[in-house]
Parts: C-alpha cells; sequence; structure tokens
C-alpha cells in the first residue's frame, strides 16, 4: 500500500526511501515509537523485524525505568520537603530562613558567575542544608545556654545525616557534598570533616557565610536578632577563621 502522505513527507525531508515505525511497549503500556528508516527502496524481512522488534523492548523498558526512578525521586524530594518543614518549625526559624539563605547564596554564585549546574546544587543545598537535624532532640535545638561537650558532639553530626539522606536522590548527589561541609571551617575548626581551607568546596564555603549572615538576622532562644549591619561586620571580622 502506498505510504500516507506525512510518511513520504518525512522519508523526503532526511533523504530516505524506507520507513518502519515500532511501537514501545512496556507493562501493556506505549511508552514511545520507534523510527527505522532506510535511505535506498527497501523491504524489511522478518529478522530484521524480529531485531527491530527486541531493540524496541528494551527501549521501552529503559524509558519505563527512567519514568518510574523520575517518580521516585520526585516522590523522595517531597518527603524531603516535608521533613525540612518540621526542623525549620522545631529549630524555630522563620518559614521562609531556607529559602532566605538559597537567595544569598545563589546571589553570591551568580556574581562568582557559577554554572546554572552550580547555581542549581547550591540552591537545593541551601534549602536543605539542615535536614540532619531531624536527628538532633528538640531540647538541644531550643536550647537557651550553651551546648554540653556532649551536645555539642550530637549537633555536630547533622551535616552527616543531611548528607546521607540527600545520597538517596540521584539527582541531588551534587548537593552532598555541600551540605556536609557547610559547616567547616576555613581554619579547620569546623566540622565534621576538620576541613582547612580549599579543601572545603567553593559552594560549601558560599553557603556557610549565607547560613551565618541570615542566622545573625534572626532571634534564636539565646541571643536577640542583629541588625544587617551588624552581622556584616561581624563576617568581615571573623574572615579567614
Amino acid at each position: 500500500a502506498d505510504a500516507p502522505e506525512s510518511t513520504r513527507k518525512l522519508l523526503e525531508r532526511f533523504g530516505h526511501e524506507a520507513l518502519l515505525v515500532h511501537p514501545l511497549r512496556s507493562a501493556d503500556q506505549t511508552v514511545g515509537v520507534l523510527f527505522v528508516t532506510w535511505r535506498e527502496e527497501h523491504v524489511f524481512t522478518d529478522e530484521e523485524r524480529e531485531l527491530i522488534g527486541i531493540l524496541a523492548g528494551v527501549g521501552a523498558s529503559t524509558m519505563r525505568s527512567i519514568r518510574l526512578y523520575r517518580e521516585l525521586d520526585e516522590a523522595y524530594l517531597s518527603t524531603v520537603s516535608t521533613l525540612m518543614s518540621t526542623i525549620v518549625a522545631r529549630d524555630h526559624y522563620r518559614e521562609d530562613h531556607q529559602r532566605k539563605i538559597a537567595a544569598d547564596a545563589v546571589a553570591v554564585g551568580e556574581r562568582l558567575k557559577m554554572s546554572e549546574h552550580e547555581l542549581r546544587d547550591l540552591r537545593y543545598a541551601s534549602l536543605f542544608h539542615s535536614l540532619g537535624k531531624i536527628g538532633v532532640p528538640a531540647a538541644i535545638l531550643s536550647k537557651a545556654g550553651p551546648l554540653t561537650p556532649e551536645e555539642k558532639k550530637i549537633m555536630q553530626e547533622h551535616p552527616l545525616l543531611g548528607a546521607r539522606i540527600l545520597e538517596s536522590i540521584r539527582f541531588l548527589r551534587g548537593v552532598v557534598p555541600i551540605v556536609r561541609h557547610a559547616y567547616e571551617r576555613w581554619d579547620g575548626t569546623g566540622y565534621p570533616d576538620a576541613l582547612v581551607a580549599d579543601q572545603i568546596p567553593l559552594t560549601a564555603r558560599i553557603l556557610a557565610v549565607a547560613i551565618a549572615f541570615e542566622s545573625m538576622l534572626a532571634e534564636r532562644p539565646y541571643r536577640p536578632a542583629r541588625r544587617e549591619d551588624q552581622a556584616l561586620a561581624e563576617i568581615k571580622g571573623f574572615a579567614g577563621s
């Protein structure tokens, strides 16, 4: 039978003479279509059709797996976002605290001409940097006085827990080292790995400053909020520490 007009136009466009169309089906669902073209006039043999059918089956299974992985990532991300809302409430910060940190960090990244991929990772890391605090008792998070050595040890484990949780989300794996190292310090006195200077990823250093800045502007159980000029002066005063 003559090919439909749309098929003839498609073949003419690419300079091909023959076309075989095979649906990509997986679990009784059509997930795509495979087009196989031939530059010369050609009648597809049974063997060729069988091979194309096998390739279509592999392609359909792969596409379905990608779709399922994406749905799993989205479900996991939704769960993580819910956890973050709980943590922000337990930590006595305003609901927009994480978003302000993200805005500050991304603004610095843009000034440094970071790539879109780096800015995306920095944004997600800013939103989820305190995720590991889900494992810190509320009594420690809201304590009005200084933490005991044991309480400090518990608090300093939260970047590790947050990083482990985020490792399970494939498209957030670039965020993991930022979250893990956002509490390191240039002089090596930070945690959890006591990294020094350039050992700390640049994105983690940017996030550390954004966290410090917005935290100083927020009222805490153990101190009043600082003014913006006071917070900036303190950041400049502790540069290099």
